[in-house]
């Protein structure tokens, strides 16, 4: 996000102080000294406002209006880190001259990321979105002994998603009760909208599969293949969603199985299993040559010292060999993404 050369910091306002923000974002921000400067906070919390600003030095400026922040002279560059999506805040944020780093995901439709485009280049500005799993020094590495990979057949992506409540409880996150539904309603009221914009007037079984599940989570898989691979996934063969509709319950995401084609003789499969009550979050992707394969392990979320780790398993002539490769670099995704 920035050049470590820069004599000056990036003046930074924060919009969403919840968990990423807290367990993340925020002591990324603090490990990096003098690159950054928090000048401007925002949540509709005033309460949370007021307990998070007082963790910081400097007494940034506290506003429950992201537009306080668009408009703010002694900011630079924003991040979004709200949960839902964030077109709108992200345009506002261009055309008011700021640079960007919104978490994922951006936007909803297509429409709402051209115009974002566009209002990026007219005004000089750079939107970045925030794929952490792509900063993972192990995935890196995955990327380079891919192209040593003879012959890779199958992309195999598999995650178990737990309940996010258990994996935050080790965290001392600050959580207050002063957010009405009104001060909620005009997101709520966009993402429906544009939701509608992006994939039809649908059954809200099918908005909550898109909106929640491939916006909310399956963007971070599809990104980090993207990355490894150097190009985009293609035509999806099949998908599959279970349970779904009225069998599901409601809050739940369903567990879902994709296929998708990657050109030639290279085909892509991942399976995203919503097990509430499993112990740990799990990903892992696995990449099959005819004689060899990798197998990149993906850390827990919201476990700041976990890093990726990779397996390389070939052929030698006389059996199989594997290597464990792991990265000695202590920093995390979230820090290096900023970077």
């Amino acid at each position: 996000m920035t050049d470590s050369h820069l004599a000056a910091p990036v003046r930074l306002g924060i919009i969403g102080l919840g968990a990423i923000a807290q367990i993340a974002h925020l002591p990324a921000l603090g490990s990096l000294g003098k690159l950054f400067e928090i000048r401007h906070l925002c949540d509709l919390s005033s309460a949370l406002l007021a307990a998070v600003s007082a963790r910081l030095p400097g007494q940034p400026r506290c506003s429950t209006r992201a537009e306080d922040v668009f408009t703010d002279p002694d900011v630079d560059a924003v991040l979004i880190l709200t949960p839902s999506a964030h077109g709108s805040e992200t345009l506002a944020a261009v055309t008011a001259g700021k640079h960007v780093f919104a978490e994922k995901p951006l936007c909803i439709s297509v429409a709402e990321l051209d115009e974002i485009e566009r209002a990026a280049a007219a005004a000089g500005r750079v939107v970045q979105v925030g794929y952490m799993k792509t900063h993972e020094p192990m995935v890196e590495a995955a990327k380079r002994r891919l192209l040593d990979l003879e012959d890779p057949r199958l992309i195999r992506v598999t995650v178990l998603h737990p309940d996010e409540t258990p994996q935050q409880s080790h965290h001392n996150l600050l959580r207050f009760d002063d957010v009405t539904h009104g001060q909620l309603e005009p997101m709520l009221r966009y993402e429906r909208a544009t939701t509608r914009d992006a994939i039809g007037d649908l059954p809200e079984s099918f908005n909550r599969l898109y909106r929640n599940l491939a916006l909310g989570s399956l963007v971070h898989q599809a990104s980090l293949v993207r990355y490894i691979l150097g190009r985009p996934l293609g035509s999806v063969a099949r998908i599959s969603a279970w349970p779904f509709g009225s069998e599901a319950p409601y809050g739940a995401p369903p567990s879902l199985s994709l296929d998708a084609e990657l050109g030639g003789d290279m085909r892509f499969r991942m399976d995203w299993l919503w097990v509430p009550g499993y112990p740990e979050y799990f990903e892992e992707v696995e990449i099959f040559g005819v004689s060899g394969s990798l197998r990149l392990r993906l850390p827990p979320p919201y476990v700041p010292g976990a890093r990726a780790r990779l397996w390389e398993m070939e052929a030698d002539g006389t059996g199989r060999q594997i290597r464990d490769l792991r990265t000695s670099d202590r920093h995390s995704a979230f820090r290096r993404e900023l970077q």
